[in-house]
């Protein structure tokens, strides 16, 4: 007897629709199958055998044979095992074959006939869905995220027996995905009842108002937040920098749709998408990202790869901030894998003749010392040679640092500062000068595929960063006289509309513009070293 299964394997983000074909003949006793395998994939061979037998379903000794399709699309991941049991059920008469037309198949079988959760749910679901799939059979521990794709029933499966009951109709009854399931655990989803009890995690969550001093500081991350504009701080051990960058969430204005479903798909392929419960997903999705990768991470595990390609730290940070400690302790060779992303906002790689693209549009916030102890330029703590300061600051390269559209240095708070009584300005304060900023940039660029400062081509800086003449001619001034090229040039204008927009100001003024270069000024980085 033959018979097909529909499946879904994960590729980049998004998926590939599978089918899996099963025959049962006369013949030699033999277990093949067929079409462009990964290893993983040939060994779902056993799992699938063993896994039925102990559920209570013996293949019989005849000529199995089980295709793959597409053929000439290489195949890999567990997440075939239960299509493949299904498809073999169905052609030994265990299970109707005409209920497999419009029904998604997912899950990893462990030889005790358990479902495994598999990785990339949520992107297959929502490429099956817009394929025409109404109905996607799933393990059960994925269904956190498989309630967000709205218009799916769901039948989310313990075992193998759940599942051969649940296409005889005698399983549990089936979850409809819509916003009402969406702010209910997993098991009040089955049972239907509707009062929660869930205990919000506890977060630590840094603001503003617990800086001490550091006012031009907290002014660059005002700027960086309205604008998405990258930061790099610069200053010696104690001064606040990673507490600093910790804070930058706070301010943030909140995710857009289009970002909240990338960032579900991404955790979703890297397997890192909250499945406590569906109230988790919620709560993760009301803050940007915050990442902060060790300074000895891979290439790829930084912007994705391996032998499945799978999301790096920069796609896990999408929308939010990739935050980078002791950035001169990074290898050079890995730090430059990040121009790329800054500059096109995606990640693309190449494996095995396929092109995989992960979403890749991140604040990144790099903090450094001005040398290997830090304390450059005071002489009497530090002992660093010209060569050991300048092999230090080099791991930075010219076109990286270019790529930075604030800079600033970071002192240690005086005594002053730390033990003034009156409150320093909150995040919420700050956040909201940021939001007005957002929104004038949101209404400006409602038609343009981009929504903040900080990802204007320069087609959309001669277009929107109108200036008055007296900034046109300081511009003029410091593009000779600090050597500017045209990325930095178009990095000050871009800073300068952010300015403007805090200010609610329509054109770009003088103030705006010299202020904007003030950030540009990095001789304390690539200067002489005394």
């Amino acid at each position: 007897m033959y018979s097909i299964a529909k499946t879904a394997a994960v590729s980049g983000i998004g998926c590939r629709l599978i089918g899996v074909e099963a025959d049962i003949s006369n013949g030699m006793p033999v277990f093949d199958m067929i079409g462009y395998l990964g290893a993983d994939v040939k060994e779902a061979k056993e799992r699938v055998r063993t896994a039925l037998k102990n559920a209570g379903y013996v293949l019989p000794p005849k000529r199995i044979t089980v295709n793959f399709l597409p053929a000439n699309v290489h195949k890999s991941g567990t997440t075939f095992d239960l299509a493949i049991a299904c498809a073999l059920m169905a052609c030994l008469g265990h299970l109707p074959q005409h209920d497999f037309s419009e029904i998604l198949i997912l899950g990893e079988l462990g030889i005790d006939g358990s479902l495994q959760p598999v990785e990339g749910v949520y992107p297959m679901l929502c490429d099956a869905k817009n394929a025409g799939f109404t109905k996607a059979m799933i393990p059960y521990d994925n269904l956190s995220e498989a309630l967000y794709v709205k218009g799916m029933t769901l039948y989310p499966v313990k075992t193998l027996t759940d599942a051969v009951a649940s296409f005889r109709g005698e399983g549990k009854r089936p979850v409809e995905s819509s916003e009402y399931v969406q702010t209910m655990t997993p098991e009040e989803c089955l049972c239907e009842r509707t009062e929660l009890s869930v205990e919000d995690a506890s977060v630590e969550n840094y603001d503003f108002a617990m800086v001490c001093g550091q006012e031009s500081v907290k002014r660059s991350c005002e700027i960086a937040a309205a604008g998405m504009h990258n930061l790099l701080m610069v200053g010696p051990p104690g001064g606040g920098k990673s507490m600093i960058a910790g804070c930058l969430p706070s301010i943030l204005p909140p995710l857009k749709e289009e970002e909240k479903e990338d960032l579900l798909k991404v955790y979703s392929v890297k397997g890192a998408f909250p499945k406590e419960n569906a109230r988790s997903v919620q709560d993760f999705l009301q803050k940007r990202p915050f990442r902060n990768p060790h300074h000895t991470i891979t290439p790829a595990a930084l912007v994705g790869g391996g032998l499945i390609p799978r999301p790096g730290e920069v796609s896990l940070a999408h929308g939010g901030v990739l935050f980078l400690d002791e950035m001169a302790e990074f290898k050079r060779s890995t730090l430059e894998l990040l121009r790329q992303p800054m500059e096109e906002k995606k990640v693309l790689l190449h494996r095995g003749g396929t092109f995989y693209v992960f979403p890749a549009s991140f604040l990144l916030v790099g903090a450094m010392n001005p040398c290997p102890c830090g304390f450059y330029p005071d002489r009497t703590r530090c002992n660093c040679s010209e060569p050991q300061i300048r092999r230090y600051r080099s791991k930075i390269s010219g076109p990286l640092l270019d790529r930075m559209d604030l800079c600033c240095e970071v002192p240690v708070a005086s005594f002053g500062e730390i033990v003034r009584e009156s409150p320093a300005e909150s995040s919420a304060q700050i956040a909201q000068r940021v939001m007005r900023a957002y929104e004038i940039q949101k209404k400006r660029y409602a038609t343009e595929p981009y929504s903040y400062n900080g990802a204007l081509t320069g087609e959309g800086v001669r277009k929107y960063c109108r200036q008055d003449e007296e900034s046109k001619q300081l511009m003029e001034m410091a593009y000779e006289r600090l050597h500017l090229s045209v990325r930095g040039y178009y990095k000050i204008l871009r800073v300068a509309r952010t300015i403007a927009d805090l200010k609610e100001s329509d054109t770009i003024q003088k103030e705006h513009v010299l202020e904007a270069i003030g950030y540009r000024e990095m001789e304390w980085l690539t200067g002489e070293v005394a």
